[in-house]
């Protein structure tokens, strides 16, 4: 649906969502920044969920408090008992709080990293109806969600191992410095990029 600002397109993504809540299915709305999100959740008495990425909530693990979800134990495997409980609307970390509501949840708006990160890792938010907010921007969220990030210490131990680059090159790392020097370049670039992004989702 392409049509002006301000001419109702949330509310008729609302409106289309009902319908099929109606009938016994679920939809997602997706949006490319969180004040979209913020936009729809405004419309009241619709039952619609938000849901947000680990940078827009904080650790409540005892000891870890200055740390925000993104980086929490639990990212490290840690099993925490504070994400679990009966019900999604008991467990005591706020990011997976919202998270398990969301995915109950007949409605529910999402912004696509956050989405994306999900779709990947887990099977969470499978729908009946997906409804892309700003549409035209889909296949470049997609490609962002599939960006690698190498660190230096990456680098060092493909060295170390003597990786071999494919052919015809056939050279080793540790031969071509040159190829960390750039690929380090490289690497400061894209993940200033991807910070950015990140921190803005």
């Amino acid at each position: 649906l392409a049509a002006p600002t301000g001419s109702g397109k949330s509310l008729l993504a609302l409106a289309v969502a009902k319908i099929m809540e109606r009938n016994g299915g679920k939809t997602t709305i997706l949006t490319n920044k969180k004040y979209l999100q913020d936009q729809y959740m405004a419309y009241e008495g619709i039952g619609h969920v938000l849901a947000k990425g680990r940078p827009n909530f904080p650790c409540i693990l005892p000891g870890y408090e200055e740390l925000m979800a993104s980086h929490a134990p639990c990212t490290q495997r840690y099993p925490c008992p504070l994400k679990v409980a009966d019900k999604p609307e008991d467990i005591s970390c706020p990011f997976y709080r919202q998270r398990d509501m969301a995915e109950q949840a007949k409605i529910r708006v999402l912004n696509y990293p956050f989405f994306m990160l999900e779709a990947k890792h887990s099977s969470l938010y499978r729908s009946d109806m997906l409804i892309c907010d700003e549409g035209h921007l889909v296949d470049d969220e997609i490609l962002k969600c599939t960006e690698v990030q190498f660190t230096e210490n990456d680098l060092k131990e493909l060295e170390r191992w003597n990786f071999r680059l494919p052919p015809p090159k056939g050279l080793l790392l540790r031969e071509t410095p040159e190829i960390i020097d750039k690929a380090t370049l490289a690497r400061d670039a894209i993940g200033m990029v991807v910070s950015n992004y990140v921190e803005n989702h």
